[in-house]
């Protein structure tokens, strides 16, 4: 027989379960397309300073370098944690069953 409190730990994982997708959506090919634009930025803002920094050692008859970017590299990490704990009481019937849960959500970069 179902109880509440079974009922709602039941109600807690299938709400859990059916928003996990969503959070999930941000990797793969969704992830290139909401990074890309950043990445293009960064590459010509680097790309401008080195310029200039090149056009100073012109000016002091310095050697100019330039570094190509042939390729970039990124590493996506997702991950999350559930966790529930209880136990029944000890001390007698008065005493309240103690409960704890936690969690937690990460996402990198």
């Amino acid at each position: 027989m179902f109880t509440i409190r079974k009922l709602r730990a039941l109600l807690a994982v299938l709400l859990l379960t059916l928003s996990t997708p969503g959070c999930i959506g941000s990797l793969g090919p969704r992830s290139v397309e909401l990074t890309r634009n950043h990445y293009n930025m960064a590459a010509q803002e680097t790309t401008a300073q080195e310029l200039l920094m090149n056009l100073v050692r012109l000016r002091y008859r310095d050697t100019p370098y330039f570094l190509q970017i042939a390729s970039l590299s990124s590493n996506l990490k997702l991950g999350a944690e559930l966790g529930a704990s209880g136990s029944l009481p000890s001390s007698g019937p008065g005493s309240p069953p103690s409960k704890a849960s936690s969690a937690t959500r990460s996402r990198r970069p």
